[in-house]
């Protein structure tokens, strides 16, 4: 058996590393996006999701406007 053990700080330590990152431009977050689908397509999006693939990361629904 194994254990697993999360600090609260070590959390919010890799937050802020994140969020800097971003803000300063040294982040593209937008690289985490591994399928972009329309709300149209948003059935299809929800299998994805509930099914993940190892190339699906984050999935993003883009209302049309």
């Amino acid at each position: 058996m194994g254990s697993y053990s999360a600090s609260v700080a070590i959390q919010q330590e890799g937050i802020d590393l994140v969020f800097e990152g971003y803000r300063s431009g040294k982040l593209d977050l937008t690289k985490l996006i591994s399928h972009r689908f329309s709300l149209d397509e948003a059935a299809e999006a929800v299998h994805l999701a509930s099914n993940p693939q190892p190339d699906s990361m984050k999935i993003f629904l883009k209302p049309s406007f």
